[in-house]
């Protein structure tokens, strides 16, 4: 139903701003001349300008906020991948060769530091031994067989996830703007996963192949959401400017060549043509055609 509702009020908001961008400013202005008509018929026959019941806006999920300052981050856009943290990678290897008599765990399971994965039968005493984890995490390789013989290749490999490296790739055009401690906007290639954090570290050395430098970025992976050779973009805020009107770009259409937003006053909502200024992935500064304090869709 909701969908059904969505698709009508954009086809109507397109239909009314169609209609008021083609009106030349003569036109506009004899539209003006019928003051002595009432305020309902007056609207009605305005192009740009449609009434919504507050209840079927809110149907229809039609979301308003104000236009005001903004501090509008400027931007330089990196890509990378999500890496595991060597310091929480361990592999687990015997300490002696022997025969594999138990296993406990299997690929995939989390395990606790110090929680039993094999037992081995030495083959120097004869003697049994544990097989422990050095770490808690879980366990993203697995190489033994019941009954097989071990050497000196790890058994299993144990990766603790809940912190996670990204590795971006600075190119040179960039490299004179980017530096450690900066802010970055780490976001997955869709969209829905967005985190911000600062660079850690920046390498001296340059990869041979892409002529790109590595910038590491630690974040707090508890809930699972990155997942290590996943590639991932991040947005490095190089400097902030304080602007005095803004409107998000989800609000912002374009419209045979005009920027618009649609404002809204009670239920009443208007398509109005703005001049933009400087911009970003969020906001786009507003430079004329509307007021700080102005609702808009």
């Amino acid at each position: 139903m909701r969908s059904y509702w969505l698709a009508g009020l954009i086809i109507l908001l397109t239909a009314l701003l169609s209609t008021w961008l083609l009106l030349s400013p003569v036109d506009r202005h004899d539209q003006n001349e019928h003051e002595h008509q009432d305020e309902h018929e007056h609207e009605q026959d305005t192009p740009g300008l449609t009434r919504i019941a507050p209840a079927i806006a809110a149907e229809i999920g039609i979301e308003t906020e104000a236009a005001g300052p903004v501090l509008l981050a400027e931007t330089r856009v990196t890509t990378g991948r999500v890496q595991i943290d060597p310091n929480r990678l361990s592999r687990v290897r015997p300490r002696f060769p022997g025969v594999v008599k138990d296993i406990r765990n299997e690929l995939g399971d989390s395990v606790s530091a110090g929680d039993i994965l094999a037992t081995i039968q030495s083959n120097d005493s004869l003697q049994d031994y544990y097989l422990r984890a050095p770490i808690a995490g879980q366990i993203i390789k697995r190489d033994i067989q019941l009954g097989e013989a071990t050497a000196d290749e790890p058994l299993f490999i144990i990766a603790d996830l809940d912190q996670v490296w990204v590795e971006l790739d600075v190119f040179a055009r960039d490299l004179d703007r980017i530096d450690e401690g900066m802010a970055v906007i780490v976001e997955s290639l869709d969209g829905r996963y967005r985190r911000t954090a600062a660079i850690e570290w920046v390498s001296p050395l340059t990869a041979h192949a892409s002529q790109s430098v590595r910038a590491r970025v630690v974040l707090n992976n508890e809930d699972g959401r990155l997942r290590p050779g996943q590639f991932v973009r991040g947005r490095v805020i190089v400097a902030e400017h304080q602007v005095p009107l803004a409107v998000r770009q989800s609000g912002l259409q374009q419209f045979q060549g005009a920027d618009v937003v649609f404002t809204h006053l009670n239920d009443v909502y208007e398509a109005r043509a703005l001049k933009l200024g400087r911009r970003n992935s969020d906001w786009v500064e507003v430079l004329s055609g509307m007021e700080a304090g102005t609702e808009y869709v």
